[in-house]
């Protein structure tokens, strides 16, 4: 038999969340399906790349995208470079914001599709499948 021992630690877009018990684990599990609206956009549009998706919304990004953090403009010319960003900070999860026009190019049919605010990339994430 398996049993958790609490406190556990799960280090989440560099910040820490502690889990106290079973109950906190299954809290910590349903953010994770949150609606699109509910998380960040970068957090959608690049956890939301490749092919672990509904394969209508499958797509890559087509990089470099720019983003900003703290008010400086960085380019990111690949995924792990979103994700050391990301990392980098417990502030990052809430103070990147991409620069838009922002692409994709979508797996099943190669159409590229342009992003122009948050509310577009939730708009396709929602609609796709």
């Amino acid at each position: 038999q398996t049993q958790l021992v609490y406190p556990i630690t799960i280090t989440q877009f560099g910040r820490d969340i502690i889990l106290n018990s079973d109950n906190d684990v299954c809290s910590f599990y349903e953010t994770l399906d949150e609606a699109c609206t509910n998380k960040p956009a970068h957090i959608q549009l690049f956890f939301n790349e490749g092919g672990c998706v509904p394969v209508n919304c499958a797509n890559f990004i087509n990089y470099p995208v720019d983003i900003t953090i703290n008010g400086t403009v960085k380019t990111i010319p690949t995924r792990d470079d979103y994700l050391n960003e990301l990392n980098a900070s417990p502030a990052a999860y809430n103070d990147i914001e991409l620069v838009y026009p922002v692409s994709i190019t979508k797996m099943v049919d190669g159409t590229k599709v342009t992003f122009n605010n948050d509310s577009d990339i939730c708009q396709y994430l929602n609609t796709c499948q």
